[in-house]
């Protein structure tokens, strides 16, 4: 018989080893894909919150801008809801307009706008 002065197998140190490394990278992937995951979720949101502001704005439109309430929630787009914002940024009354700033929140995380849209409205006459 033939015998060989090679070791057979692998030693507890490199299977211990081993597993760190590996478990290691496991656990890296496993965080990417979670924030992979919330950055598609913010951003599928913040493209309901644009299709909300552009549903918002047309209705406005047909009414005239002036009329455009200070605040609001309940916009519902596909189901998400949403609070939004009104504020005149620029009065330009020689020149017959204002701007018009419209801010859409989510609903539960209120505090950085999704969408920020500035419209040039007609201004009010003065009474």
């Amino acid at each position: 018989m033939y015998f060989s002065c090679l070791p057979k197998g692998m030693t507890l140190t490199e299977v211990v080893v081993s597993m760190v490394i590996v478990s290691t990278l496991l656990v890296a992937s496993l965080r990417a894909l979670q924030e992979h995951l919330k950055q598609a979720d913010r951003s599928y949101l913040k493209s309901q919150a644009v299709n909300a502001a552009e549903t918002l704005l047309a209705g406005w439109f047909e009414t005239g801008l002036s009329s455009v309430p200070p605040r609001s929630a309940g916009v519902v787009n596909h189901g998400t809801m949403f609070r939004w914002e009104t504020s005149v940024t620029q009065q330009q009354p020689e020149l017959g307009f204002q701007i018009v700033r419209l801010r859409l929140f989510d609903k539960d995380d209120g505090s950085i706008p999704l969408v920020s849209v500035d419209v040039a409205a007609i201004a009010e006459a003065s009474k």
